[in-house]
């Protein structure tokens, strides 16, 4: 559920490990870039800090050990300010990202190089049992000349039972982002990929979730999606609105996700939490 550091004035050291391989690496190489930021304004860390980050789906309780253990959550209902940026921003090799940087660079080249050959909503991803995949499964189908929708399923050691990749979804006009168990991984990336956005809302948000979310510069569908229609008509009628929309979100996240910047903010999240220990 959760992985322990321990911040010291040598280093930040992985003390244990979550069953999800990409979550360890991606935390780990997030923090090890923080690093250099928290010593610039920490200088002395007097004695060794644990820093337990939850890893999973929806948040979860975290045990505090003693007050040199920091607690830190990376998924919540609402915005709060030392919500610690998830694992995706550092690695998720399931599809190929080691790094963030080029690997939205790819998909920027290769969307903006080509225009869309479908006038559909496209989605990709594993239904599951998971309430809001399935209805949009089902009104996908309804309607196949407004739908695409490629799904597929997860094998051993999380391998897709087929794929494509982000890099690829510039044939549609417009991509849709459904919740996954608690919260999407594939969100923050989609801006990439330069075509409107579709946010169907959920109950649980990440660090650059909430960051989109400020932007308004997306089109939110119901959590039932019932309105799911209504906006595709609505994005057809005004897609000069909604190429306005794509080109702010992209200049917003292509700064505020760079990887050196969200080592930035999770150095900031970690500072405070150190000074308000002996307070």
């Amino acid at each position: 559920m959760s992985i322990e550091f321990k911040l010291s004035n040598t280093g930040i050291q992985r003390m244990t490990t979550s069953q999800w391989e990409c979550r360890n690496i991606g935390l780990e190489k997030i923090l090890n870039g923080a690093y250099p930021y928290i010593m610039k304004e920490i200088v002395d860390i007097k004695k060794p800090i644990k820093i337990i980050i939850q890893t999973h789906d929806f948040p979860y309780p975290i045990t505090k050990k003693d007050k040199y253990t920091i607690e830190l959550q990376t998924i919540s209902e609402t915005f709060i300010e030392d919500l610690f940026p998830d694992y995706v921003h550092g690695n998720w090799w399931h599809i190929g990202l080691t790094d963030f940087d080029e690997f939205t660079k790819d998909i920027v080249t290769s969307c903006l190089s080509n225009d869309p050959i479908y006038n559909k909503i496209f989605w990709a991803g594993s239904v599951q049992n998971i309430p809001q995949r399935q209805k949009y499964k089902s009104i996908s189908y309804s309607h196949p000349n407004k739908f695409e929708t490629f799904t597929m399923s997860w094998r051993g050691n999380s391998k897709p039972s087929k794929f494509i990749k982000l890099r690829d979804q510039w044939q549609w006009d417009i991509l849709i982002d459904l919740t996954g168990h608690g919260w999407s991984g594939r969100l923050k990336l989609l801006p990439y990929c330069h075509r409107p956005l579709i946010i169907t809302d959920r109950k649980f948000w990440s660090w650059s979730d909430f960051k989109i979310l400020k932007t308004k510069n997306f089109y939110k569908v119901k959590k039932d999606l019932s309105n799911l229609l209504e906006i595709f008509e609505y994005i057809n009628n005004n897609m000069e609105e909604a190429k306005s929309k794509v080109i702010k979100l992209y200049n917003y996240v292509s700064e505020e996700f760079k990887f050196e910047n969200v080592c930035k903010v999770a150095a900031q999240i970690i500072v405070n939490k150190i000074n308000s220990i002996d307070k």
